[in-house]
């Protein structure tokens, strides 16, 4: 996973002397944005006959909005990758120039078209696992998405002096699968497909959406 944090250095006021850029703007506080899957670890089952065994998410311009400058580079990320797999979880999310204050919102879109060094890289998210439908045995699925998904959803969490704080963020990863309707999908080389075209996207990247908030 690679992801970078654009970070704004404060110019100095009316004295001549130059700021210690290395000098932390946060009162030695960190802030950090961490992920919990819900399932917590995978492969899990999700459902009466479904498992799932990877989800990974391409989020771009992340950002934690503080109200005091919900414009704040500071705490925003360019390219992350939010991905689950056995024995893998995303990792947090460290901020350590963020301003002190509250925070209330992160916003952020899934769209991999940009990120040409993922492994999926033109997938705005990824779901695998499998699914047996009607006692039949299970078989694989994929359900995979490259349209551009705005996310955004309200926090609570307040940064202050000597204190780290913690934006926790919980991704039921179970409703997004419990969306799909897998008997209709169509079967590409022994794999149930749902993919950007498929009539029933929408509604799955409605329930997407809705996955994500605050824990």
């Amino acid at each position: 996973m690679r992801w970078v944090i654009v970070a704004l250095v404060g110019i100095g006021g009316c004295t001549p002397t130059k700021p210690d850029i290395d000098a932390p703007t946060s009162g030695g506080s960190m802030l950090r944005l961490a992920w919990t899957g819900q399932p917590a670890a995978l492969p899990a089952p999700v459902g009466g006959n479904v498992t799932l065994a990877t989800a990974s998410f391409a989020a771009m311009n992340l950002r934690v909005v503080g109200d005091a400058g919900p414009g704040d580079p500071r705490t925003l990320v360019d390219h992350v990758a939010i991905a689950w797999s056995a024995g893998a979880q995303p990792p947090p999310i460290a901020f350590p120039s963020a301003p002190l204050g509250k925070y209330s919102r992160v916003v952020f879109s899934l769209d991999g078209e940009d990120q040409v060094s993922q492994a999926t890289a033109a997938a705005s998210y990824t779901l695998t696992g499998t699914v047996a439908i009607q006692g039949a045995a299970a078989v694989p699925f994929r359900v995979t998405d490259d349209t551009e998904i705005s996310v955004a959803f309200d926090v609570d969490a307040e940064l202050v002096v000597n204190a780290d704080a913690t934006v926790e963020v919980a991704v039921d990863l179970a409703k997004i699968v419990g969306a799909v309707d897998f008997k209709t999908l169509p079967v590409v080389d022994g794999v149930r497909v749902l993919a950007s075209d498929d009539p029933q996207a929408d509604a799955v990247r409605a329930k997407l959406v809705d996955a994500f908030h605050a824990r």
